[in-house]
Order: structure tokens, then sequence, then C-alpha cells
């Protein structure tokens, strides 16, 4: 299989504050920041994104806290074991936050998939979005834990149109373990014309639409990486001032 990395930091950010972590069989974690890269990965394979809360101290620490700690755990078990793997990353975050300066409020989301032969799982909180490419479509796999997506559950579509769609309501860290307020866990079958997994953190997916993914991801003419390249570029293109993260695995 072949992994795809494109982190790009927010023009007017001081420092990137999203994380990712790619793991394959044999392969020591691969951590990345402001990173490009390209590599060959065999199964069992760990990859997660981890975008650091704005407006809280430490977003970088957090994100690159949350995967790391991520990196060490064993992720073989059940859906069970997925829910109390995030509930521990969350209390060690908590834990080394008390003791940054300044920083213990520091929060992040995460979104983890273990592809292991013929099943994935899935393990997230927040609003980085885990998504899969089936035949030429693309189908969302995670639930964006929002404040607009909750009243858009509810029935409420005007009251959501009037929130901000990057407003979240559940994320690692926050100095109180009550922040962890939902944890999605899955576990999927891969079917047989599915042909990715894709990690996107907000700066991408809430502007670049899915129409234009989907064509991207269809192009035959770009490799993976040119195809992660593109998705960034029309990002910037609109304007998108967030940290963007565009990880792929290709199966």
């Amino acid at each position: 299989m072949k992994a795809v990395c494109h982190i790009v930091k927010g023009p007017y950010h001081k420092e990137c504050e999203d994380s990712a972590l790619i793991m394959g069989a044999g392969r020591s974690p691969m951590i990345f920041h402001e990173n490009r890269t390209e590599t060959e990965i065999s199964s069992p394979v760990l990859i997660a994104a981890a975008d650091g809360v704005g407006g809280l101290h430490g977003g970088r620490k957090a994100s690159e806290f949350a995967v790391r700690t991520l990196s060490t755990m064993n992720v073989s078990g059940d859906e069970t074991t997925y829910a109390e793997t995030l509930k521990e990353i969350n209390r060690r975050l908590i834990d080394y936050a008390a003791t940054v300066p300044g920083q213990n409020t520091m929060a992040t989301t995460l979104s983890m998939v273990y592809l292991d032969g013929d099943t994935f799982k899935i393990a997230h909180t927040g609003n980085t979005r885990i998504q899969t490419l089936n035949g030429g479509y693309l189908r969302q796999v995670s639930t964006d834990h929002t404040t607009y997506q909750m009243l858009m559950d509810r029935g409420m579509p005007e009251e959501a149109e009037k929130a901000p769609k990057n407003e979240i309501i559940s994320c690692l860290g926050g100095g109180n373990e009550k922040q962890l307020y939902r944890i999605q866990v899955n576990s999927l079958k891969v079917s047989p014309n599915q042909k990715m997994i894709i990690l996107t953190s907000d700066g991408i997916h809430d502007y670049v639409d899915i129409d234009f993914m989907e064509d991207t991801f269809n192009r035959d003419d770009l490799s993976l990486g040119e195809k992660a390249d593109l998705l960034i570029l029309q990002a910037l293109k609109l304007e998108s001032e967030d940290d963007k993260t565009v990880l792929i695995v290709e199966l």
C-alpha cells in the first residue's frame, strides 16, 4: 500500500497545530507536522490525524502528544478497547498539560484508523474527518462533533446555519475529562471497490467541496501525492486560513 501525508501551516499561524501519524508493519512510527511525505507501508496499518484546538494555548503540543501517545498503544482490540484508548490518551494529555505552565487547557481532536486485512476500525472525536473512496464516490465514515452537526441531527437547520461550522463539542484535553463528550468507534469491512481511506482536517473539508475532492481522487493523470497537493492548493485558493492536513492510504 502507499500512504501520503501533506500538512501545511495556516498563513497567519505562528506554528502548525495539525499532527499526523503513519505506522505500518515492521516500521517505526512516522509523525508529521509541516511535511509532505509519500511512503510504502504494509498491513496492519495505523494512521491518525489530530488538529490542535484553536484559541487554546498549546494546540501544537496537544496534537503531537495525542498521536505520539497513540503510536505506543496496542490498537488491535475491539470497539470497547478503542473507546478506552481515546479515554486513556485523554487522561495522559490532561496530566501532561498540567505540567506545562500556562497551557493546562491545551486540547486537540483525534481521528484514527487501524487497517488489518479486510477490516478497518476507527476511533474519533472532534471534527477531523475520515472518509473512504468507494468506486468513484466519497463516503464520510466519521461524524463531525460540532455544534452545527448536532443542531442538524436534531432537525434544527435554521439554527445550525447560524452556528460556526468549526465549533467543536468534543475533544481531548481542555483540562477536564468531560471535554471528551463524544467518542465514535466503528468496525467496518473493506468493500471490494474501496480504493482509499482519507483523513482531512477542517482546513480542507470546510472549504473544498465534495465534488472537487471526488474529481481529484478519480483523476488517473495524478499521483497520490499530487492529489493531496491539489486539495491543499484548492483550499488555499478558497482562502482557508487554517492549518491543512491531507492523509491518504491507497488500498
